[in-house]
């Protein structure tokens, strides 16, 4: 169909003529929304913005779990000096403390499933069973661990500071 002019009433009044062109009629469903076309489309996008908000709390639960997992495997493999590298960058940075390298791991055991909190902060406990190497006397504490989700560099912090090995 070419452009041109149409008698838009049908009545032959030449007053009321209306300029139609074909590229028209195909962007004529999105600006109806009462047109089935229109509707259908109006839902595929709202189910689309669901999807992206759905898949943006995976990614952040992905990442979550991938960041504890981290962290764990650090602390039961005795990489102590590395938990200080997953806590929130502050104002000042944490002071590794001296003598880590005499502390070994020999349990390391989450008591509580992930406690989520408001603003995309979560608490877990953990139970860590550890050894001076030199004394060679086991001890135990309790890990209670709060994590934040950091919107700018979009990925999970500590922001208490990890447990004292005494």
């Amino acid at each position: 169909m070419r452009a041109g002019i149409s008698n838009v009433a049908g009545s032959g009044d030449n007053s009321q003529y209306a300029l139609f062109h074909r590229d028209i009629a195909l962007y004529r469903p999105l600006a109806d929304p009462w047109n089935p076309g229109g509707r259908l489309l109006l839902a595929a996008a709202l189910l689309l913005i669901a999807a992206c908000s759905s898949l943006e709390h995976a990614s952040s639960s992905k990442k979550l779990q991938l960041q504890l997992q981290s962290y764990d495997h650090a602390v039961r493999w005795g990489d102590l000096e590395e938990m200080y590298a997953f806590v929130k960058p502050g104002d000042e940075p944490l002071a590794v403390p001296r003598g880590l390298e005499n502390i070994r791991v020999t349990d390391y055991e989450p008591l509580t499933t992930i406690t989520e909190e408001p603003d995309k902060r979560i608490r877990r406990r953990v139970r860590i069973e550890y050894l001076h190497r030199d004394r060679q006397v086991v001890k135990k504490l309790v890990d209670d661990q709060v994590w934040e989700f950091d919107e700018a560099s979009k990925q999970w912090f500590r922001t208490n500071p990890p447990p004292e090995f005494r």
